[in-house]
């Protein structure tokens, strides 16, 4: 549990004593940073004397699959895991490399190299900065943003070929289906409550997700 939540731990466990009265036999869906830390809290909560009936705990990404899936299942793609976008990764990079010759060349055979792309590759994405938004930024040395530029329009390629989604692709996704759904929740949430705890990302397409939701009504 992270120190925030420790920190809010009686508040929380209160606010959820008040959510558990006023909506005994509702379901009500948790949204918390891990499973462990609701599982936690939802354990404090029955400890107090509350109800704890009706209470599921989940996290932002699995609730992103759970608004997802049915989108990904009619356009028949399926979510990688983290062997598979590793090994993704991997083919665009060497794709690219393939090509490429200077110092990035000579640094691809470093130690560390694949790794530090692999993780600017997924953080961009994640991010919600694409192709377009690279090309527009500026860098110092040129070369090495036609570089990046060139691997995520490969990863990106490769993903569409293969009918793969990683998690930006579901958080896109799941983003779509609330905008889908108007201002009310979707149904596939299956809540009639949606309390979302504190230490949740707010950056990136998980804090879109995070913002879609609340203004949804999520608590």
């Amino acid at each position: 549990m992270s120190e925030r939540l420790r920190d809010d731990l009686p508040r929380l466990v209160e606010s959820l004593a008040r959510v558990a009265r006023r909506h005994r036999v509702a379901r009500k869906l948790v949204v918390a940073p891990n499973f462990a830390a609701g599982r936690e809290l939802l354990r404090r909560l029955a400890l107090s004397g509350d109800g704890w009936i009706g209470f599921e705990v989940t996290t932002p990404h699995r609730l992103a699959q759970r608004l997802a899936l049915a989108k990904l299942e009619v356009d028949g793609v399926r979510l990688l895991d983290s062997f598979e976008e590793q090994a993704l990764l991997d083919e665009a990079l060497d794709s690219v490399l393939t090509t490429e010759k200077g110092v990035l060349a000579d640094l691809a055979e470093g130690v560390g190299f694949r790794s530090r792309m692999h993780g600017a590759v997924i953080a961009l994405r994640l991010a919600g900065i694409g192709p377009k938004e690279i090309d527009a930024a500026h860098f110092a040395q040129w070369s090495k943003k036609l570089f990046l530029l060139r691997v995520v329009q490969r990863y990106e390629r490769l993903l569409a070929e293969r009918h793969r989604a990683d998690v930006a692709h579901m958080l896109r996704t799941a983003l779509d289906a609330l905008e889908d759904a108007g201002t009310t929740m979707p149904v596939v949430v299956d809540a009639d409550v949606v309390v979302m705890l504190p230490g949740l990302g707010t950056r990136g397409l998980q804090g879109r997700l995070i913002r879609a939701l609340g203004a949804r009504g999520a608590r």
